[in-house]
């Protein structure tokens, strides 16, 4: 398994090293999302008003459901396919969905897991384990459904008082902080300062497959896993937020969401 990792991880740095990138335009949709992910399989999971809509790969609506009863959802983690994590900040709860959009487990009301206020919510790798960060207290909880009480990292917490925290999210068993003003953190999960990225205002950013790929002055970035960065061409200039799975980029404009694939 690791020798399948390194060859897929030095087949994509070479990949994207060649100087010209082509690619397709495969789908789009026309909407202004409150919140997004795309999932394992290439399905985009957006909440638009009060629905939450499950795309499949050529962005054709597959379910959808109110979301009345849950609040204003302000973030949607669809990293795990079978199981889609949707958080309301002002209802300080987190919701979870199957794979039809259908509430499958009792929600998990924050307010009464001794957390302060929670800003930002986001899976682990393992589908029952998923963190929360409290703006109030400057803390991180992983809270994992197989046990009894949710963890504080508490080392953490002295960086956490200074920076900003505008998107958490784990990727390969590493947990990344972005302070959109400062940079990217990256921990080990058990909170250890890792690495720091100096990526300053960037407009969107995402990890994949050893990298960090960001959008800033109108440009898509790459700071890779040796160290180099470099600029990858891209036919959009301005985006919000975006994901990547396998070669597919996920974007979101100020109207849209559209899926490129890169051409090999």
């Amino acid at each position: 398994m690791k020798l399948l990792l390194s060859i897929i991880a030095l087949t994509s740095l070479f990949f994207f090293e060649e100087g010209k990138l082509s690619w397709t335009k495969v789908a789009e949709l026309e909407v202004q999302p409150t919140a997004w992910s795309v999932d394992p399989l290439g399905n985009v999971v957006y909440t638009q008003g009060d629905v939450i809509y499950k795309l499949d790969t050529s962005f054709n609506v597959q379910f959808q459901q109110s979301t009345k009863g849950l609040g204003e959802i302000t973030e949607v983690d669809a990293s795990h396919a079978q199981k889609t994590m949707v958080f309301s900040e002002d209802q300080q709860q987190i919701f979870f969905l199957d794979n039809t959009l259908t509430l499958a487990d009792a929600s998990i009301d924050l307010n009464q897991e001794n957390i302060a206020y929670a800003t930002h919510v986001s899976y682990s790798n393992q589908p029952t384990r998923y963190w929360v960060y409290d703006l109030d207290n400057f803390k991180l909880w992983l809270f994992d459904d197989l046990m009894p009480k949710p963890t504080v990292i508490e080392n953490l917490s002295g960086v956490l008082n200074g920076l900003t925290v505008d998107a958490l999210f784990e990727a390969e068993n590493k947990l990344f902080i972005w302070d959109k003003a400062k940079g990217v953190y990256q921990f080990d999960v058990y909170g250890s300062l890792i690495k720091t990225y100096k990526i300053e205002n960037a407009d969107a950013l995402t990890y994949w497959n050893g990298s960090i790929f960001y959008f800033k002055d109108e440009k898509l970035m790459e700071w890779t896993q040796l160290g180099t960065q470099k600029e990858l061409e891209f036919p959009l200039k301005k985006v919000k937020q975006f994901a990547i799975e396998e070669q597919d980029f996920y974007v979101q404009t100020d109207t849209k969401i559209i899926k490129y694939s890169l051409n090999k």
